[in-house]
């Protein structure tokens, strides 16, 4: 385990001074013994402190030349008076912390005021009880942590570098959610999706059809009698898990309820009933569990299923202020549409004339419009026959072709 700074090198501040912005503060620096950690070659990064002859600590901001503006952390005073920046013409250490800690050795700080290792230590002291916090994902850290227990975690990854060469742990969850325990003699589940039964009282493999309730939970085996349920969260994969075929789950592959086999996954999206997916394969692994409303419902032929809560009753202590999701028939509600929900239907009806608003006479001036030679009408035959088998009368005609009428 390795303490000693590789930066750590002594050097007067000279010339102090007010830097732009409060708290903050300039100085000219000339590393003094060239044998020290990063004295020679010189060696200073933004990030990196200077402790003065107090053994106050400074955060390193800025780098010019050979001078640094740097940031009192304690914000001591009102941060506009350099009576509180580093002190003035005297030594101080710009120095890069191992693990977070402040450790000048017994040398060092003998070329500091005495009383800069009680300010010193107690830096550090703040540094190792904050060590001993907690940091979880989107929460506020908590610190001073002595004694932690947790349930249903697994150790995901164990790596060497966590605070001054300790392990960092990395751990998940089993399933996301508390398992719940049933007992149900001769269930018959291995890792399959099922439903509470409101008839029977008994948990039953659901399918993805419209005659059963939609699939609430995923059953897991503890032993013929006994399972759990989970409903979100993630999952250990294991050999159990297959699909409806018998096959290993794909990594990154979207999983569906069968229409086909009771409570078993397929890669195939039902085009009616329960469509929604409701396991995803993340890899070797872990498997996402997702069996939770809104449920997703297919084309359906017959009176749709609708999903609802529904109270327990006579149940285990253990999960007796719990509510599942099961599905009843329910009636299907057509509605008619109305003329105001077609867009332009009612202005094209405006334009229209009633049957009983039109008149014989109507009817006769339009059929005037269009009678005449060639129009086709009755109106324009004599007894169905066209002019041309007719003579005109002019004068007496002794004699005329036979099947010609004259008049």
């Amino acid at each position: 385990m390795i303490y000693r700074a590789e930066v750590a090198w002594s050097t007067k501040a000279s010339n102090v001074r007010l830097a732009t912005g409060l708290y903050r503060y300039q100085f000219d620096f000339n590393p003094l013994d060239p044998n020290e950690p990063g004295a020679y070659p010189t060696t200073v990064e933004v990030g990196d402190w200077f402790l003065d002859y107090s053994g106050y600590p400074f955060l390193i901001e800025e780098i010019s030349g050979n001078t640094l503006t740097v940031y009192d952390v304690n914000e001591r005073g009102n941060g506009t008076t350099s009576a509180y920046g580093p002190y003035n013409n005297m030594i101080g250490y710009v120095y890069r912390p191992v693990n977070g800690a402040f450790m000048l050795n017994q040398a060092q700080l003998r070329k500091l005021d005495a009383s800069a290792a009680d300010v010193i230590n107690n830096i550090e002291k703040g540094i190792l009880w904050k060590y001993r916090g907690l940091s979880l994902a989107d929460t506020t850290p908590i610190d001073n942590i002595t004694n932690l227990e947790l349930e249903n975690i697994d150790i995901v990854d164990v790596t060497e570098d966590g605070w001054q060469g300790g392990k960092k742990v990395k751990l998940r969850a089993s399933a996301g959610i508390e398992y719940i325990t049933i007992q149900q003699a001769n269930h018959g589940f291995t890792f399959d999706v099922v439903y509470l039964d409101s008839l029977t009282g008994l948990w039953t493999k659901a399918l993805a059809d419209n005659e059963e309730t939609c699939g609430t939970h995923i059953a897991i085996r503890v032993d013929d009698d006994n399972f759990t349920i989970i409903n979100n969260g993630e999952y250990t994969y294991t050999s159990d898990i297959l699909d409806e075929d018998n096959n290993p789950l794909i990594p990154g592959e979207y999983y569906f309820l069968s229409q086909i086999n009771p409570g078993k996954l397929t890669k195939v999206k039902p085009e009616e009933g329960i469509t929604q997916y409701i396991l995803q394969a993340l890899g070797t692994q872990f498997v996402s569990i997702n069996v939770e409303e809104p449920y997703e419902i297919g084309d359906i032929k017959e009176p749709p299923i609708i999903a609802k809560f529904i109270d327990l009753t006579d149940t285990p202590s253990n999960y007796e202020d719990g509510k599942f999701v099961v599905a009843t028939i329910d009636s299907i509600v057509y509605k008619t549409p109305l003329i105001s929900d077609i867009s332009g239907l009612q202005n094209e009806l405006d334009l229209k004339v009633n049957v009983s608003d039109y008149e014989d006479i109507d009817v006769l001036n339009k059929i005037k419009n269009v009678h005449g030679d060639g129009s086709g009408l009755d109106a324009d035959l004599l007894d169905g026959y066209e002019a041309d088998v007719f003579f005109k009368r002019i004068g007496f005609v002794a004699d005329f072709d036979s099947g010609q009428a004259w008049y």
